[in-house]
């Protein structure tokens, strides 16, 4: 079976937590703002796992969010000194 992470962009509840679990490794745990960034281990893939609607009492419903990777490109500036 090929492995979906390439095209799972969001998923919630149940699936979002057996996914995580069942496919996905931890990188970060990210305790006070109860959340973890996971990746895949066959593609590469980020994601974040966090419960965006929970409460003091309640953890809510879970959310699985695959992270956007950017391509930077670093700059390097020359300074001169033309006095000398």
């Amino acid at each position: 079976m090929e492995c979906p992470c390439n095209e799972l962009t969001e998923a919630y509840g149940t699936e979002a937590e057996n996914y995580a679990r069942d496919h996905l490794r931890t990188v970060e745990v990210r305790s006070d703002a109860f959340e973890e960034v996971l990746s895949c281990p066959d593609t590469g893939a980020r994601f974040t796992l966090d419960f965006p609607s929970r409460t003091e009492r309640d953890p809510g419903q879970a959310r699985l969010r695959r992270i956007k990777t950017t391509t930077t490109t670093a700059s390097t500036s020359t300074t001169t000194n033309a006095g000398g």
